[in-house]
C-alpha cells in the first residue's frame, strides 16, 4: 500500500527539481534600472508591505543595489 505514495513522491520530487537543474547557468540576473529601485524605495518607506519584501529581494539578490544582507533583512521584517 505504500508504494504507491513512494512512487508518489519520487516523481513529485524529480519534477521539482529537474527546472532549476535545467535552468543553471542560464539565466541572466535582472538588474533594475536606479529610477526602479527608487520608486520601490519610496513605496517601501511609505508602508506598502509587496514594495519592502522586493527591496528585501533586491539587497539579497544585489541587483540594482549593492548585495546587503542586513538591509534585505531589514526590509523583510
Amino acid at each position: 500500500m505504500r508504494l504507491p505514495i513512494y512512487i508518489f513522491s519520487a516523481l513529485l520530487l524529480s519534477l521539482c527539481c529537474q527546472p532549476a537543474a535545467a535552468q543553471t547557468g542560464t539565466q541572466k540576473p535582472t538588474t533594475l534600472s536606479q529610477s526602479d529601485v527608487a520608486s520601490i524605495r519610496k513605496a517601501a518607506e511609505q508602508g506598502n508591505a509587496d514594495a519592502e519584501t522586493n527591496l528585501g529581494v533586491i539587497y539579497d539578490n544585489g541587483h540594482g543595489l549593492p548585495q546587503n544582507y542586513s538591509q534585505a533583512v531589514f526590509w523583510w521584517n
